[in-house]
């Protein structure tokens, strides 16, 4: 399915071959972690599948799916993917009967085992459940060794983490941690697969902006450094010249941008009606200096910019595919005001 969807990406209904310049996975990663959000079925699948585990879990007898499920699948042992459930699974203990001791989070945010490892590696049971360990008179752990000074100190704070722990009738009830209301979600167990740590604040406001779908695609692309450039494609064993047409050097995205003989003449032109100083070298001093996040009249700064980019981009591609020159630098100011009249309705 994948796969279906990453060739219509690239190269629509055509049967045409089109190189993938972004890896899927990269594809899929959420819009605010510099991808596109489109949706990887291959782990939304596990995240479905994990909505049986938490049922599962939740051990309802009376809920004929979950008997089929035992019975079908879980006769022997658990899903295969079952231990990717323990990302957001916290277990509210009763008697401690369908809880692992060591492995599951019950006491604390983090399994005993990740707390007391030697611990773990002497005790002779390692898949104990929460009452086979704790009884009325005190915890009842078996170990394959007897202990040294540290293993010592290593229990004495197990006894004092568990001192607080009393059993009481009833049956040990799980909290999904990853929603406010503590039940299992497909989109919460999705998030956190998906997740990638650090926000990408650009990235971020390219998606919250009124640019046409195609630009904010152009500029995901090209802060990627995977614009169809002449140096990327012949890392794809491309056959053909991957030297600028204009000044033969290498054909980049900083160089296609603001490098480039034309390219140059262009921004030194916005430079002298518009004030700016220096003259951006690459993309990222552009983004840094040009336009950093958070200044005056952003949006309208980086709508600006990338429409000048798009008509530098259109304008590459009518010389390397069609080998149509413009018959003056100046033409390419002109279209990028045509570019800028067209979508100035949209902010």
């Amino acid at each position: 399915m994948d796969t279906i969807h990453a060739q219509f990406f690239w190269r629509g209904a055509s049967d045409k071959f089109k190189y993938h310049m972004l890896k899927w996975e990269q594809l899929c990663v959420p819009k605010d972690f510099g991808g596109l959000g489109i949706i990887n079925t291959r782990i939304f699948n596990d995240a479905i599948i994990l909505k049986w585990a938490w049922r599962l879990l939740e051990d309802r007898e009376e809920d004929v799916c979950c008997q089929l499920l035992k019975a079908k699948y879980c006769r022997n042992k658990p899903f295969c993917i079952r231990h990717k459930i323990n990302f957001g699974l916290r277990m509210s203990i009763s008697d401690g009967g369908s809880t692992r001791f060591w492995d599951d989070c019950w006491i604390s945010e983090v399994p005993l085992r990740l707390l007391f490892p030697k611990q773990y590696n002497y005790c002779s049971k390692k898949g104990a459940l929460v009452r086979d360990c704790m009884r009325e008179e005190g915890t009842n752990i078996q170990f394959n060794r007897s202990f040294g000074a540290h293993e010592v100190v290593e229990w004495e704070e197990l006894g004092d983490t568990l001192k607080d722990v009393t059993l009481c009738p009833g049956k040990d009830k799980p909290i999904w941690t990853l929603e406010k209301n503590g039940r299992y979600s497909t989109k919460s167990m999705y998030r956190f697969f998906t997740f990638r740590g650090v926000l990408n604040k650009r990235l971020d406001k390219l998606w919250k902006s009124k640019l046409p779908m195609k630009l904010k695609i152009f500029m995901l692309l090209a802060m990627h450094e995977r614009l169809q450039t002449g140096v990327a494609l012949k890392k794809k064993k491309w056959r053909k010249e991957a030297n600028c047409n204009i000044c033969n050097y290498p054909e980049t995205v900083d160089h296609i941008l603001f490098q480039c003989i034309l390219a140059k003449f262009y921004w030194a032109c916005f430079k002298e009606i518009l004030g700016w100083d220096p003259v951006p070298q690459n993309l990222f001093h552009m983004l840094d200096h040009w336009i950093p996040l958070g200044c005056p009249e952003y949006d309208m700064k980086f709508f600006a910019f990338v429409i000048v980019a798009w008509a530098l981009w259109v304008s590459r591609n009518k010389i390397r595919l069609q080998q149509l020159f413009p018959r003056s630098p100046i033409s390419i100011l002109f279209k990028s005001a045509s570019f800028m009249q067209r979508w100035s309705v949209l902010l």
